[in-house]
């Protein structure tokens, strides 16, 4: 199915607010193994969402997307501020990572997140997903321009774990987006991902 998003404008000031709120979350946590600084990326994500259009509360849950997964912020603190739909999406694409008092598993994480993306029919859930992916994959591939193979080193899982999840994610996209262009620009940094890390291992990478 195709999802074609009109073009709403985004308020500045709202838009603002969440970038306060995540800051003051996240705080001065960093990206995995580098000093940049960790709010730059669902900035970065919610920047994608805007460019395609996305409505408001898509853009400032890109913003908040990371903070009920990594920072001590709860559902009912999103919902207060931003309202009940930017904590749908926020929770749509939060990982559980304890269960039952114990860490869930990388594998049983991506499974599920890769089988709520095929079973959901929120779109506009999916294109948060797809933005906040497309925006880690394009990290890496700059990070594999710099700094070579080490950049798995960061990592829970080597090379052909991630190579494969991003394949995968980027499929199951493109069969909920259809021709969306944002489905289209993640399966194009997709392939370069896997061209980089050929070159950066010195051969072919992992199919």
């Amino acid at each position: 199915m195709d999802a074609q998003p009109r073009v709403p404008a985004v308020d500045p000031a709202r838009f603002a607010e969440a970038v306060r709120f995540a800051l003051a979350a996240h705080g001065d946590q960093r990206r995995k193994g580098s000093p940049v600084p960790y709010v730059t990326h669902p900035v970065a994500v919610a920047g994608i969402l805007a460019q395609y259009g996305y409505p408001e509360p898509v853009v400032l849950a890109a913003v908040l997307h990371d903070v009920l997964e990594d920072t001590a912020v709860t559902a009912p603190e999103i919902e207060e501020r931003f309202g009940r739909r930017v904590l749908d999406l926020v929770e749509a694409v939060t990982e559980v990572k304890v269960r039952d008092g114990r860490p869930v598993p990388w594998e049983e994480r991506k499974a599920e997140q890769l089988q709520h993306l095929r079973d959901t029919g929120d779109l506009e859930a999916v294109g948060l997903k797809a933005a906040d992916v497309l925006n880690n994959v394009a990290s890496i591939v700059r990070d594999l321009r710099v700094h070579g193979p080490s950049t798995w080193s960061r990592f829970r899982r080597g090379p052909a774990h991630q190579l494969q999840y991003y394949r995968i994610l980027s499929d199951t996209v493109g069969d909920r987006l259809g021709s969306h262009p944002l489905a289209r620009e993640l399966q194009e940094q997709v392939e370069l991902l896997h061209l980089e890390a050929a070159r950066a291992a010195g051969g072919a990478a992992p199919p």
